[in-house]
């Protein structure tokens, strides 16, 4: 009794099979299937997934850093940012109440500049951008000026991203190992790339995952810009509303402030409770989604596997 794993390649992945170093040679074996005739290459243990866009990921001998050290890192930075914002968020206010008073072209392209920052990789700044909107523009036409910003952050990241990551530079060379190395990666792109990737994609959108990684990983999977903008915009539309809700709402604090002191206390009162509410509302969305993202992801993990286990 033995167990024997058959993967399926496709078509133009089939050339490479007879490529197969002498090495390995007596580790693999060609099959045919009786149904359809196809090539299959069989390996008496588990095959390990790689992607096989060679423009994207190269063979290196570079080992890279972990998935855990990208993410404690990112998060070093995210704390760093945030002190840094509290400690002069009476500045940030103040810029804002600058920004009220310039024209309107001036403020667009000050916001398109940072969406298509924030929207990269390590970057991070959205859900203050959101804020800022609401701020400025008002809740309707800040949510107009919020999506319109948006889909320039996420074009700008997809093809930055896609072009770093398409030529080889060495100062990205671990970055690419550990994408390779990475089991959680690897499953992320292969369920991307099967017909359930606008549903994660979708999804991810309502989680608190840093956009800028996101925009990452999807810049390094096959799918299509317009797939990628379309769903990425309607994910970030929820979030969208509750932040530029909640901006709005805190210019309207100001104003109480600095209008009328004696109402500085009822005005803190009713926007923290709305602060509160938001919070709530928001942690029910990423809970949510998380779940059902989840539940999609084992669910098209195991039927988009192309494997074929004969138990003898």
């Amino acid at each position: 009794m033995s167990d024997t794993t058959v993967v399926q390649f496709s078509s133009p992945t089939t050339a490479s099979i007879h490529s197969i170093s002498p090495y390995h040679a007596n580790d693999y074996e060609i099959k045919t299937d009786t149904n359809n005739d196809l090539p299959f290459l069989s390996k008496k243990k588990l095959i390990q997934f790689k992607p096989t866009h060679h423009d994207i990921f190269h063979s290196t001998n570079f080992t890279g850093p972990s998935f855990k050290q990208i993410i404690f890192f990112f998060i070093m930075f995210v704390v760093l940012t945030s002190l840094c914002s509290y400690l002069y968020k009476d500045s940030l206010i103040n810029v804002l109440l600058i920004l009220e008073t310039l024209p309107w072209w001036w403020t667009s392209l000050f916001f398109c500049v940072l969406f298509a920052l924030v929207s990269l990789p390590f970057a991070w700044g959205y859900i203050l951008l959101n804020i800022a909107c609401g701020f400025l523009y008002g809740f309707i036409y800040g949510v107009i000026f919020i999506i319109i910003y948006a889909g320039i952050g996420l074009s700008v990241s997809f093809y930055v991203c896609r072009f770093i990551l398409t030529h080889n530079y060495c100062v990205i060379k671990n970055l690419k190992a550990t994408f390779e190395n990475s089991e959680i990666i690897q499953t992320i792109i292969k369920v991307l790339n099967s017909a359930d990737g606008y549903k994660i994609i979708f999804l991810s959108r309502l989680t608190p995952i840093p956009l800028g990684l996101q925009n990452g990983f999807y810049s390094i999977s096959n799918i299509p810009f317009r797939i990628y903008l379309f769903w990425s915009l309607c994910g970030l539309i929820p979030t969208q509303l509750i932040y530029c809700s909640l901006g709005s709402r805190l210019h309207s604090m100001t104003d109480l402030i600095l209008i009328d002191k004696r109402t500085k206390t009822v005005g803190i009162v009713v926007g923290l409770c709305e602060c509160f509410m938001t919070i709530i509302l928001t942690y029910y969305v990423f809970h949510t989604a998380k779940k059902v993202l989840n539940k999609l992801l084992l669910e098209t993990s195991g039927s988009n596997e192309s494997l074929m286990v004969n138990k003898e």
